[in-house]
């Protein structure tokens, strides 16, 4: 199809015609819109969650079954912060102190 003489609307994306618009935002777990379930076995467990939740500002549903086990998978995720991986430092050929790294050898040598 040649790109002059086409009357229409061109196929950006191929067969999805999406364009990076998203209709449905994603939201956070533990907002009004995505509130976190969870099951307890006690009425005592549930007002520790609770105020576990009061402290950390989420939202939650929560179901007490006595002959279910406890499922707080939900929050664990929501109060688990992620850490950045860090990498040590690989030793280059020249290092910043000015030695030679001889990698046939394994050796620091003063440049």
């Amino acid at each position: 199809m040649s790109k002059f003489f086409f009357m229409g609307k061109p196929d950006i994306m191929g067969e999805n015609n999406s364009n990076g618009f998203a209709p449905k935002r994603t939201a956070k777990p533990g907002t009004e819109l995505y509130p976190l379930t969870l099951i307890v076995n006690s009425v005592e467990r549930q007002s520790e969650i609770e105020a576990i939740l009061e402290e950390h500002s989420l939202l939650a549903s929560i179901e007490v079954k006595a002959e279910v086990p406890e499922d707080i998978r939900e929050l664990d995720f929501a109060l688990s912060k992620s850490t950045p991986q860090v990498f040590d430092k690989v030793l280059g050929s020249v290092d910043l102190s000015g030695l030679k790294f001889v990698q046939s050898r394994g050796d620091l040598i003063a440049a």
